[in-house]
């Protein structure tokens, strides 16, 4: 028998965390702090979805870890377009098309859409703006992104047909 028990996240960024292990004839009570560092300093893990084609659903998840938030977005887009070009394992197609536009598809614990490639809807809200940093605008851990080429995605959105 194992059970954990959360007890408290406190103010100087730590959770404590209750361990009762044992079976019915002996428990004992263990209890640790888990220190948060790497979250707050800004870091997060964020998947950036390379969008090669909306008509034919054609997509590769890339994961990035240990993401400054605090960098802006033009700054974070030079960075993937860079590390795509380069990255081992990837399709070529996707190492060498123009992704020029960032828009968020999903966070942590929040709802997803039905769309398989991403949602065509709040365009103001979730498109990413280049002038703002990562957390500006509405990026946090675990956060997926759609890396895409804007003009596809316009031509999509007037007329959203999938060939498959």
């Amino acid at each position: 028998m194992c059970c954990i028990l959360h007890t408290q996240a406190a103010a100087d960024s730590h959770v404590s965390y209750r361990y009762l292990t044992g079976d019915k004839n002996r428990l004992g009570l263990f209890e640790c702090k888990c220190f948060m560092t790497s979250m707050s300093s800004g870091d997060a893990v964020l998947t950036v979805r390379l969008v090669r084609s909306f008509e034919h659903r054609n997509f590769q998840p890339v994961v990035f870890h240990n993401v400054d938030l605090h960098q802006s977005v033009r700054e974070f887009i030079t960075f993937v377009r860079k590390d795509v070009s380069t990255r081992v394992g990837l399709p070529p197609p996707f190492k060498k098309f123009g992704y020029d536009t960032m828009k968020i598809i999903h966070q942590a614990h929040g709802a997803k859409t039905n769309e398989l490639v991403m949602s065509l809807e709040e365009d103001e809200k979730l498109l990413l703006k280049e002038d703002l940093s990562l957390k500006a605008a509405g990026v946090a851990h675990e956060t997926e992104l759609a890396f895409f080429r804007n003009e596809d995605y316009q031509k999509f959105k007037s007329n959203p047909k999938t060939s498959w």
